[in-house]
């Protein structure tokens, strides 16, 4: 049995427990994803057959030091101009969100506004952010004619580490 914790003394409750069978005498063990930064000891024991006496090792004297991948958001863009008023297409803009720890959570939160004539903040009417997946999606409702309008917007991902990212997008 593997176990990791994230002390130096080996003791408490493992963050990951892994049981494997010999063979040739070596064991390996599974992956682990590690969910923080930080460093950990494995301590892996071995509970003995009718030919050997059980063993558990000493903490690893080398620990496994780990680094978070930041969270990083990529900058919302469409593919083509988005025509905003009567009969406009549908939206569906997919967020790239690399590093941090799932899940995520998604929001618009206040962000630069461009200096144009015609540019609002936030999404069109009609179009909406899932929290959860940071979709941002919809057909425009408005019976205004937004053709000439930008909308500017600010998208924020928390992970469940409370790690925070943010791009802008415009439509």
């Amino acid at each position: 049995t593997f176990n990791l914790y994230n002390n130096s003394s080996g003791t408490g409750t493992p963050l990951f427990t892994d049981t494997e069978s010999l063979v040739n005498s070596t064991a390996t063990s599974a992956a682990y994803t590690p969910t923080v930064a930080g460093t950990d000891y494995w301590v892996a024991t071995y509970n003995g057959d009718t030919n050997n006496n059980a063993v558990t090792s000493g903490v690893a004297s080398e620990p496994v030091t780990i680094t978070a991948v930041p969270l990083t958001l990529a900058p919302f863009t469409t593919s083509d101009p988005c025509m905003i008023g009567p009969g406009s297409s549908p939206i569906n803009i997919t967020p790239a969100v690399t590093g941090g720890v799932p899940p995520y959570t998604f929001s618009i939160v206040p962000g630069p506004v461009g200096s144009g004539a015609y540019d609002v903040p936030g999404l069109p009417p009609g179009v909406m952010l899932n929290s959860s997946t940071g979709v941002i999606s919809g057909s425009p409702t408005s019976s205004t004619d937004f053709s000439s309008t930008q909308f500017d917007f600010t998208v924020q991902v928390v992970d469940s580490t409370g790690a925070t990212a943010t791009a802008n997008g415009v439509i």
